[in-house]
């Protein structure tokens, strides 16, 4: 038990890290010496969501959530399994059971907002962010994720102010800058926008996304 537990630690270090083809190897090799354990299953099942293979996580966070009725990290994955398979609703039900388990779960409450902005409920989306930036001011992932939402509704205003408290949070997020510079556009600030991109840019040089939206505004202005 003590070798499966180092790989169970050697395991969660590499999922940590990015290192997914390892965590699932060291994931297998468990479940191969006791298959159906649960924690191992529901690490696995968010693992393949992350993968870009939802199908196949949803299968194992399904036969993990039966086993761990208490853990709402498992419907949080399960939730996200969902919503990358655009079940949307679903996810949000998910989500919803996480929330029972832990109301102050953040994480589930972030995603359960951009689940339902995708589901087209984005009125309620908005409240739910609202609340997360009342109670957790300090993360700027919950501003920048409400300015991009208030951006695809056309508040450029609005969504300049989040992703301003954003950057002022973390001066070093570069999809931030970007949708900055997009907001600023829309407010007719097309230089203030160009400068943001190009910050966007330092940060994050191939975004082929940055390079687009600079070589665009590099055309308005040329014809303005």
């Amino acid at each position: 038990m003590t070798d499966l537990n180092a790989l169970l630690t050697r395991g969660l270090d590499r999922h940590k890290r990015g290192e997914l083809d390892a965590a699932e190897s060291d994931y297998r090799d468990i479940l191969a010496a006791m298959p159906g354990h649960p924690k191992v299953t529901y690490l696995l099942g968010a693992l393949k969501t992350q993968q870009g293979r939802p199908e196949e996580g949803l299968a194992l966070l399904e036969e993990a959530r039966t086993h761990l009725p208490n853990d709402p990290a498992v419907r949080l994955h399960l939730g996200n399994a969902l919503k990358e398979l655009g079940r949307f609703e679903e996810a949000i039900a998910a989500y919803d059971e996480a929330l029972a388990i832990d109301p102050s779960y953040a994480e589930a409450l972030n995603n359960k907002a951009n689940a339902l902005a995708e589901a087209g409920r984005v009125p309620d989306a908005l409240l739910v962010f609202d609340y997360l930036v009342q109670h957790w001011p300090q993360n700027p992932g919950f501003r920048y994720n409400r300015g991009s939402r208030l951006l695809k509704l056309n508040r450029f205003g609005d969504a300049l102010a989040d992703f301003d408290s954003a950057l002022a949070l973390m001066p070093d997020l570069a999809e931030a800058w970007n949708n900055r510079g997009t907001a600023l556009r829309g407010l007719g600030r097309t230089r203030d926008g160009l400068a943001s991109y190009e910050r966007a840019l330092q940060l994050d040089p191939g975004n082929p996304h940055f390079i687009q939206n600079r070589a665009t505004t590099l055309g308005e202005l040329d014809r303005a």
